[in-house]
């Protein structure tokens, strides 16, 4: 009862993973992880887990990477489609052209039985009497109902030449040092995704930049036009006892909305919500109700500069979108804390990263564009093992038969780190086996999984050394 959301959630994939079920439900897996371990649970998903499994989830990276098979409900009606997110999408537009055309089919049959209504002798035969009820069929059939979908307009200011910077800015937490030495421009036009571990300070450096927390180096700059309008992942502006047009709006019975006046029930419509739901508390609403219920407060505010924190936890696709037109349409200027790979993807122009030690790295581009700069950086820091060895093959190459000194000492060396190398590979399996880790320590999945690669290719490249040891050896006698 005292864990997190996000800890509750690390709970039970860890039991997914322990126990192997036949069958595992997965509601909303990726809400509170960090993208590392989302790609490494799509891996494991996709490549390890023999079961089946029924997924509710938004994250369309993972609906395109991991199912099979995508079920839509809508309006208490259940469309199943083959493929994930893009065939999905396809298909649906199928469905939906399918649907206008017999509407047009409809709607031009039902003219044509209404004007022989008009037309029609008085008398009735049987076969007249069947197409009157043919018409009144017509008549009365519902066509394909309209979408129903989210609008969010920002109401901005103009900015100045300076929006935001931070110069050498130095955060702790609890004697931890979070972020060091963090240079960084924000320029106009500019939407910046913050990724990371979970844990590693991304919140708390929007906390920093918003004047919540004093650094322990280094200054904040906020440049005189500036106004910022925030969305924090806990939703903590609403209160719970309160009614939903209330939290919004207050006692107000209308709103000022880019200049002109609504009535709230009019703008809570904007945000999916039907009139009468304007006195709901907020207590009773679902996880995406309370986002947009959020995302409706803040964008009362006039403001130049969005904060986002996780701004894409429990919301639907459709609302997904509607917040990506808005950010990208309006060439809005924002920092977002996100862990949707998809939507900084579509949304970002640039990427901070945390990295070890406090390092905070500016990458330009979308997340796509910064996880292939950032592999091709690990890359050309990897150590040529390949390279490093062949030395060591030529030499065993030129010289068949006996095996040498040096080599008889290598063969006893060999033995002894294939020995620590499999104590090292079951240390990690029996880690990765352990609930805890899911609960408390999930950030370092990825790192974890990571080592046990590494570890598995140096048992490898040792074993086949040791084989051709051994062979030399044999030979001799």
């Amino acid at each position: 009862s005292e864990l997190s959301g996000g800890e509750r959630r690390r709970v039970a994939l860890a039991k997914l993973l322990v126990e192997e079920p036949t069958l595992a439900i997965l509601d909303e897996p990726t809400n509170h992880l960090d993208a590392d371990t989302i790609e490494w649970l799509e891996t494991y998903l996709k490549q390890q887990y023999r079961g089946a499994l029924l997924l509710i989830t938004h994250d369309r990276y993972v609906l395109d990477r991991v199912v099979t098979r995508t079920i839509e409900i809508d309006r208490g009606q259940v469309h199943s489609y083959a493929g994930g997110w893009q065939s999905y999408l396809a298909a649906k537009a199928e469905r939906m052209a399918h649907a206008s055309r017999a509407e047009t089919n409809r709607k031009n049959l039902l003219r044509t039985e209404l004007e022989w209504l008009r037309r029609s002798p008085k008398a009735r035969t049987s076969k007249s009497k069947a197409r009157v009820d043919r018409a009144v069929a017509l008549r009365d059939t519902r066509g394909p109902q309209a979408e129903r979908v989210a609008r969010f307009e920002l109401q901005t200011e103009r900015l100045g030449g300076t929006v935001l910077e931070t110069h050498d800015l130095s955060l702790e937490l609890g004697g931890q040092e979070l972020v060091r030495s963090l240079s960084f421009v924000l320029q106009r036009g500019q939407r910046v995704g913050i990724v990371g571990p979970n844990g590693a300070g991304k919140t708390t450096l929007l906390e920093a930049i918003l004047g919540e927390i004093e650094p322990s180096g280094g200054r904040v700059v906020v440049g005189k036009n500036t106004k910022f309008a925030y969305f924090d992942q806990g939703r903590s502006g609403l209160d719970e006892e309160q009614s939903l047009q209330h939290n919004v709006a207050g006692d107000r019975s209308h709103v000022d909305f880019q200049g002109k006046s609504l009535d709230i029930r009019s703008y809570l419509k904007r945000f999916l919500f039907e009139p009468h739901r304007a006195r709901d508390p907020v207590a009773v609403l679902s996880g995406g109700e309370r986002a947009r219920a959020a995302l409706a407060k803040m964008l009362l505010l006039p403001a130049n500069v969005l904060v986002l924190d996780e701004p894409t936890n429990d919301l639907d696709v459709s609302t997904l979108a509607t917040l990506e037109d808005m950010l990208v349409e309006g060439d809005s200027t924002a920092l977002l804390v996100c862990h949707d790979r998809y939507f900084l993807d579509r949304v970002a122009t640039g990427i901070l990263a945390f990295e070890d030690d406090g390092r905070v790295t500016a990458y330009a581009g979308n997340y796509s564009d910064y996880r292939e700069r950032r592999a091709e950086r690990d890359a050309a820091r990897e150590p040529l093992r390949s390279e490093a060895d062949k030395p060591k093959k030529r030499r065993a190459a030129s010289k068949p038969g006996k095996l040498s000194y040096k080599e008889k000492i290598e063969l006893e060396e060999v033995v002894a780190s294939i020995e620590q190398a499999e104590t090292n590979a079951g240390q990690i399996e029996a880690t990765l086996a352990d609930p805890a880790l899911y609960a408390r320590r999930a950030s370092e999945i990825p790192r974890i999984v990571e080592r046990q690669g590494e570890i598995q290719d140096e048992l490898e490249r040792l074993m086949s050394r040791w084989m051709e040891l051994e062979e030399r050896l044999h030979s001799e006698s």
